[in-house]
């Protein structure tokens, strides 16, 4: 699986969790409903340089975006 699709599942889980709408959280990443969709479908990779903003707006860490496991 690449990073995109882990990136992708990962945060479709959040909003979920988080019970939010994706126009809620396109509005906050500054990025169109649509660009959002492609992004969380597959259709478009995820760009790098939202990832750390996706982590800041659900508060978690970007390795668990990634799909790692924290260290401790």
């Amino acid at each position: 699986m690449s990073y995109e699709e882990i990136v992708a599942r990962n945060v479709r889980f959040l909003i979920e969790q988080n019970n939010i709408e994706q126009k809620e959280l396109s509005a906050a990443l500054g990025i169109s409903p649509q660009s959002l969709n492609n992004y969380l479908s597959g259709t478009r990779k995820f760009p790098i340089g939202l990832i750390p903003v996706v982590a800041d707006y659900f508060e978690v860490s970007i390795d668990f975006l990634y799909g790692r496991e924290e260290k401790r």
